[in-house]
């Protein structure tokens, strides 16, 4: 096209050569009156003049005419030319240019975040959106390089062609429980975009386009990122080449309807003894009021059901309270449930908890009679089933919360197979007693036992023996195992801290290995913090803790305070006895108020497992919403050689560490993780975030502030994408039928005008 309209400009020359060749000369005739006629020549020559320039101007514009009209041009699209370079035609602009001959680079961004699945006269907006998105590449031109984006894939790949985008579109994930902000899409599409001629035989960069097909609700834009992603759209295009063009095709509702389950709490998740699970939901109505909601809640796969109905305000939420009681020791979950209306996903939520039975530990003792005081503390406060075993006696730790080395000898006989429990994960208690020397080549202490230091009742800093300095000392890291007692220091009438107990001896620790610290110092008098006797320390091996007290905690002859280390065991106006031990156990093992069996949909979770039954590498049995295949049996993982990367699949299994993540965590619903042929069980729901079931739009000014004015288009299932654009975009308006129309208005004044100027008079 370009050269047309070059040689229609050359050929505008040509009437002046065909003038000056045809030009008609006056014959020379001598005449007496000569001087008579002359004032009259000179009227006809500037006649004849005017009119050749008229009829030579006529001619010229013609074809011009001509040659634009074989040009086809149209107003405001933009063109490139030889010497000219890029030119506008009257200028203007359009998004539709991209829609034009020339080949784009487009990245389609299709939002499979759950509130996609919506739906309006049966057709979820998912669907709709993938069917705006067909639509788009059918009008892309040839040769055009397209990549299909899902805001949870991390990756963007430019297909092969056309009708390989179309099948990456029929491949996209159905909207499940978790979506990440279209956002986050735009940065992994703006990275694309840097790269888009790579592999092509494109001399010039080609035109970049982003089109988001998406419901525009708030939780699939993330505002605070615009400035960051504003950075990105300008470096996705190379220099002095156009800027990315931007479509938003809005297929969400403006005035929905929605009944939606938000949320379901308990605290805590693990009950104790024969307390009663009470359960609390909100549920909330948007668009429309709901006079009589009726509420489900089914425990345990319809053990027992409940139902209330809740009457709901458009745009408030409401609370209702379910209460399970006598429930057996283990898990339950509750599947609680909406009648269906045009957003599934809300309509149904489970909440998994526990019961607990007593949770295990073993304590290792060389003379089991040492541990009779430690394992009547456990049995009064009913929270932990504490075994007694020897060191022979100690084969398996799997199954343990904490294990207890307990006035034992020689602990390294112990040291390879608790370095494994450790490792894994499991807690480990070391109280040394009279006999310390097997400690030194221990490799799991935290800290050396330097030697015993003796408290005297005259001894000058603190007669009689010291305590735990209970003080929360901005000099020093405030521990967890440390709160209940400070907690208990500002309530003032904790008889734990109004007759605090006393050791007379202990063993000094230093020499803290690399990540221990130290949880608590006795009150020795010391101020200076540095100089400060260690009461307790802890260290870290693998994933496991490690925690060493410095003094003993085994029975002592009391007869006199020259063999006796502590009075930790005196009940004398003191519950510490019981107390002692509960909170040392519970820090280790974890707190029932800690524990957590429900997360939210997205992030890879983590269980920490034991490796071994009975000295029997455990076997595992997994299942969940989308486990399948070789996931519901998943098998230790091979450790990647020298140089080589991890393999990355849904479900892990490596060393005491269980891990499943995305695409089975995006999935809601409740997952099983059980040991075969064993009882051992853990289990964890996923929930979608409640953010999801708010279906009100972000601005269009939040998403125009990246993307340009007029950049969001609302769908219209009964016109085409092309034409909803045009209802919204200045497009370039074809010359063609105009200039042709004047070529013929032209060519008949040309004729007209060539018949008056050159009549020939008889």
């Amino acid at each position: 096209m370009h050269a047309i309209l070059i040689a229609g400009v050359a050929l505008v020359g040509l009437p002046v050569l065909l003038h000056l060749i045809m030009k008609q000369r006056p014959k020379k005739l001598v005449f007496p009156a000569l001087r008579f006629l002359r004032p009259k020549q000179k009227t006809n020559q500037r006649k004849m003049r005017l009119r050749h320039f008229l009829l030579l101007a006529l001619r010229m514009l013609l074809i011009l005419l001509f040659a634009l009209a074989l040009f086809q041009p149209k107003i405001g699209e933009k063109y490139k030319a030889p010497l000219i370079g890029e030119f506008t035609l009257f200028g203007g602009g359009s998004f539709l240019t991209v829609l034009g001959e020339q080949p784009v680079a487009a990245i389609l961004i299709v939002d499979t975040s759950p509130s996609m699945g919506y739906k309006v006269q049966g057709v979820s907006r998912f669907d709709e959106a993938k069917r705006r998105a067909h639509e788009f590449l059918d009008d892309l031109p040839a040769g055009s390089r397209v990549a299909i984006l899902d805001p949870n894939d991390p990756i963007a790949q430019f297909a092969d062609n056309i009708p390989d985008a179309h099948k990456k579109i029929d491949a996209l994930p159905a909207p499940a429980g978790y979506g990440k902000p279209i956002t986050d899409a735009l940065s992994t599409a703006y990275t694309a975009l840097k790269d888009a001629e790579k592999d092509t035989d494109a001399t010039e960069p080609l035109p970049r386009v982003v089109v988001v097909f998406g419901d525009r609700t708030t939780a699939s834009w993330d505002t605070a990122r615009t400035e960051g992603l504003a950075k990105e759209r300008d470096g996705a295009a190379p220099p002095n080449a156009a800027k990315v063009a931007h479509l938003f095709v809005d297929v969400g509702v403006d005035k929905p309807t929605n009944a939606a389950i938000l949320n379901v709490s308990m605290t805590p998740q693990l009950l104790s003894g024969s307390a009663p699970a009470v359960l609390n939901v909100s549920v909330r109505a948007d668009g429309a009021d709901v006079p009589s909601a009726k509420l489900e809640a089914i425990l345990d796969d319809g053990a027992k059901v409940e139902t209330k109905e809740i009457a709901l305000a458009a745009g408030s939420a409401q609370n209702a309270t379910f209460t399970f009681a006598a429930l057996a020791p283990g898990y339950h979950t509750v599947v609680f449930k909406l009648r269906d209306d045009n957003l599934a996903f809300d309509n149904e939520r489970s909440f998994t908890f526990a019961v607990a039975e007593k949770r295990k530990i073993l304590t290792i003792s060389d003379v089991p009679f040492d541990a009779v005081f430690w394992r009547l503390a456990h049995a009064t406060r009913q929270e932990f089933d504490c075994t007694v075993v020897t060191p022979e006696e100690a084969k398996d730790f799997g199954g343990y919360e904490a294990v207890v080395l307990l006035n034992v000898a020689e602990p390294v006989k112990l040291q390879a197979s608790l370095r494994t429990y450790v490792e894994a994960g499991g807690k480990l208690l070391i109280a040394p007693g009279l006999d310390a020397r097997g400690y030194n080549n221990f490799d799991l202490m935290p800290a050396t036992l330097a030697g015993i230091r003796y408290w005297t009742l005259d001894d000058p800093k603190r007669p009689g023996g010291v305590t735990w300095k209970i003080d929360d000392d901005a000099e020093l890291r405030r521990h967890k195992l440390m709160e209940p007692f400070l907690d208990w220091k500002k309530r003032g009438n904790v008889d734990v801290i109004r007759n605090p107990r006393k050791a007379w001896r202990h063993y000094e620790l230093k020499n803290l290995t690399e990540g221990s610290q130290v949880v608590v110092y006795y009150d020795d008098g010391e101020e200076d913090p540095a100089k400060r006797l260690p009461a307790v320390v802890e260290g870290l091996v693998g994933r496991g803790k490690v925690l060493l007290l410095s003094t003993r905690i085994d029975p002592q002859d009391d007869a006199d305070q020259t063999q006796t280390w502590n009075d930790y065991w005196k009940t004398t106006n003191s519950s510490w006895p019981t107390v002692f031990p509960n909170l040392l156990i519970r820090y280790l093992a974890g707190s029932p108020d800690d524990a957590v069996y429900n997360l939210p949909t997205g992030p890879p979770v983590e269980l920490t497992v034991p490796t071994q039954f009975d000295g029997k590498p455990v076997v595992w049995q997994f299942a969940g919403p989308g486990v399948s295949g070789n996931e519901a049996n998943p098998k230790e993982a091979e450790a990647p050689k020298d140089g080589e990367k991890p393999i990355v699949t849904p479900v892990r299994l490596a060393k005491g560490q269980f891990q499943f993540g995305p695409p089975l965590s995006l999935n809601a619903g409740e997952f099983r993780l059980k040991a075969k042929d064993h009882p051992y069980e853990q289990r964890i729901g996923l929930a979608v975030d409640k953010s999801e079931s708010n279906l009100d739009k972000v601005p269009a000014a939040s998403i125009e502030a990246l993307f340009g004015p007029n950049a969001i288009v609302a769908d219209d299932k009964e016109l085409k994408l092309r034409d909803i654009v045009a209802t919204k975009f200045d497009q370039p308006i074809p010359l063609f039928p105009i200039l042709l129309a004047l070529v013929l208005v032209a060519f008949a004044a040309e004729g007209f005008l060539s018949k008056i100027f050159y009549k020939v008079r008889r």
